[in-house]
């Protein structure tokens, strides 16, 4: 794992490019910081609770540049494994030359470069979602033939087909949006039975809540 220092005095193009300077040094140091004051004219960064870690930078009067100015570097806590700042697009930048020259690469293969390159962890959503980009970003320029692209699925348990004879003279109706990688909502109708409890009569993944995926 590579070394990451703060140094203070350090100047900056802008506020961007301190707070990715931020999360890079997170990262590698495996601390959650706080940006306890972020305007257009200062950034206030403190770690945890009870640590002493804190770094102040401000933009320079009369210049874009900012630079860090006050600089407190010494960490009372301990790392963390799972870190929240490392996201998918910090990620896909730093593997892209990774997938590059090996396009056929896993998500698991993205997990174990992470940790190995930076002692810590990511979920197997976050990997798969920065291998997705990446291959994206090596393959922009190629047009790839894919298969015909997931509409919709309807779905009609027999039992509860069978039980609707029997349902009270009443449905709902209802969706919710589907939350990851894949987008969608998922539609239902329910009814009560004679118990009075609810059985869903028709369960259905489709694109969006239109008149064509109702009827």
């Amino acid at each position: 794992m590579e070394d990451y220092k703060c140094v203070l005095g350090t100047l900056f193009t802008g506020k961007k490019e301190f707070k990715e300077a931020m999360t890079t040094y997170v990262i590698h140091s495996g601390r959650d910081l706080k940006f306890i004051k972020n305007d257009k004219l200062r950034v206030r960064v403190k770690c945890k609770e009870g640590c002493e870690w804190f770094a102040y930078c401000a933009k320079l009067p009369g210049e874009d540049a900012w630079q860090l100015r006050k600089l407190v570097d010494a960490h009372s806590c301990n790392r963390e494994y799972k870190v929240k700042f490392m996201r998918s697009s910090w990620l896909r930048k730093r593997l892209y030359s990774t997938v590059k020259e090996n396009p056929n690469i896993k998500v698991t293969d993205i997990s174990n470069k992470v940790h190995q390159k930076w002692n810590a962890g990511v979920s197997k959503m976050k990997a798969f979602r920065t291998h997705k980009v990446a291959i994206d970003m090596v393959t922009d320029y190629v047009d790839i033939p894919l298969l015909p692209s997931f509409q919709r699925l309807y779905m009609c348990l027999n039992g509860c087909k069978e039980s609707f004879l029997t349902y009270r003279p009443i449905i709902g109706l209802d969706g919710c949006f589907l939350k990851g990688y894949y987008e969608g909502m998922i539609l239902a109708v329910v009814g009560r039975d004679p118990n009075d409890q609810m059985l869903p009569i028709v369960v259905a993944v489709v694109e969006g809540e239109t008149r064509d995926s109702w009827t």
